[in-house]
């Protein structure tokens, strides 16, 4: 009998290397919305694996702030649009793919446009497929509430204790871990390695590859 049914991917920072990029639109974002200080680096720190409402709701109370939350999400977007060039896939991840046969799917706190587009640019959708990209837009709690992976489940008529989650937030691994579900925590996208590994696994992360060609031996 198979360890595993369902194999769930984060895709920033896990499928392709975007989350400084991702993090620079966002910077970008507060600066057209007249916010200071919030540099690349700041932003990687306050809202890695954060969805926007989350990154709305800290950016309006730090500030005193009532953000129109349609314009910062649009602002992101088109930040996000114009240096999505420079978005690359994880090294191994396409190798990674087609040696998983199981079910597999991809769970985002991303925009949906954004998390199709960066897959598909690295020819990477090909593996999930459209309607196997859970993103932020499905639920009113993403991650780190565990609402977005226990409805991927759900599609895939899989237990909780049969899926197993790749995740480079403590976000996501919380979100992961509260479904029920096994992690793996993904840190060779980390900026400083040591460190992402002690934030994943204080949230909760069962396992800790560098390379995400290392998930294979977990899996099977």
């Amino acid at each position: 009998m198979a360890k595993y049914n369902l194999v769930i991917f984060d895709c920033d920072g896990t499928l392709v290397v975007s989350e400084e990029i991702n993090n620079k639109a966002i910077s970008n974002a507060t600066k057209k919305i007249g916010l200071t200080g919030y540099t690349t680096d700041i932003c990687l720190q306050k809202f890695r694996g954060l969805g926007s409402e989350q990154i709305i709701k800290i950016l309006n109370a730090e500030n005193g702030a009532n953000i129109d939350e349609q314009a910062f999400i649009e602002a992101i977007i088109e930040n996000a649009a114009f240096l999505r060039s420079e978005i690359r896939a994880v090294e191994n991840a396409e190798h990674v793919l087609r040696q998983i046969n199981i079910d597999k799917c991809v769970v985002s706190n991303g925009e949906r446009e954004s998390v199709i587009a960066t897959l598909e640019q690295n020819n990477l959708l090909s593996f999930f497929g459209i309607d196997n990209i859970f993103t932020r837009s499905i639920t009113e709690q993403p991650k780190p509430a565990p609402d977005m992976f226990l409805r991927a489940a759900k599609k895939f008529t899989c237990a909780a204790n049969k899926a197993i989650v790749i995740e480079d937030s403590e976000a996501g691994v919380r979100a992961a871990k509260a479904a029920g579900m096994q992690v793996i925590g993904f840190v060779g996208t980390a900026i400083i390695t040591e460190r992402r590994t002690k934030k994943l696994l204080d949230a909760g992360a069962d396992y800790i590859v560098s390379n995400i060609s290392e998930v294979l031996k977990i899996i099977n």
